[in-house]
C-alpha cells in the first residue's frame, strides 16, 4: 500500500470512527499529487458520475439577462414551465462545456466524491474532494453551494425549490430593471 492510499484509508477510518475529518480533507486537497494519483485510479473508469451547473451559470447572474432572453417570456412562466427552462439551461450548459462533474467512489461504508473539471487536452482535473455517509448527502451540500442538476436516483430537487431560485435569479432581477 502506498502513502497516497494510506492518506485515504485515515480519512475513511476518522470518519466511519465519528472524528473530525475537515483538516484532512483540507491536506488532502491541497496534495495535487495525492489528488491525481489516487483520484485517478479510482475515478478513471468509473461511469458513476453526475453533471454540476453552478446557480451563476444557469441563471445567468453575472450577465445581462436581456442579451439571452425575452424579458416577457421569462415573467409570464408558470410554476411547470420555470422547471422546464431550468433543466432545459442545466442541459444546455453540458451540451456547452460549461458543467462541472461530482465523481462518486464507495470506500468502507463511505462515499468520497470529488468534483471534476474538464481542462481540455490535460484530462480531468479534480477539485473539492469531499467523504460523506451517502451520495444524496454529498448532493445536498451541492445544493447548499449553489449548484444545480437534473434529479437523479440519489436526490430529488423539489419544484419548489427551483421555483423559488427562479423567483430570486429571474423575477426579481427583471423587476429591478
Amino acid at each position: 500500500m502506498n502513502d497516497f492510499s494510506d492518506n485515504f484509508d485515515q480519512l475513511v477510518s476518522s470518519f466511519e470512527s465519528g472524528l473530525t475529518v475537515e483538516s484532512l480533507l483540507a491536506d488532502i486537497n491541497a496534495n495535487e499529487d495525492l489528488k491525481c494519483e489516487w483520484l485517478y485510479e479510482h475515478f478513471s473508469n468509473s461511469d458513476e458520475f453526475f453533471f454540476i451547473v453552478h446557480k451563476s451559470e444557469v441563471f445567468r447572474t453575472d450577465d445581462d439577462l436581456y442579451e439571452y432572453f425575452d424579458q416577457d417570456t421569462l415573467l409570464q412562466m408558470g410554476d411547470d414551465q420555470v422547471v422546464a427552462f431550468i433543466n432545459s439551461r442545466i442541459d444546455s450548459c453540458i451540451d456547452q462545456g460549461d458543467a462541472l462533474a461530482v465523481h462518486f467512489h464507495e470506500v468502507s461504508q463511505s462515499i468520497i466524491s470529488a468534483i471534476g473539471e474538464s481542462w481540455g487536452q490535460e484530462g480531468i482535473h479534480f477539485v473539492d474532494i469531499d467523504i460523506t455517509d451517502t451520495r444524496a448527502e454529498r448532493f445536498q451540500k451541492l445544493l447548499d453551494e449553489g449548484y444545480l442538476f437534473v434529479s437523479n436516483e440519489h436526490i430529488v430537487i423539489l419544484e419548489e425549490f427551483l421555483v423559488e431560485k427562479y423567483q430570486k435569479f429571474i423575477r426579481d432581477r427583471l423587476k429591478c430593471v
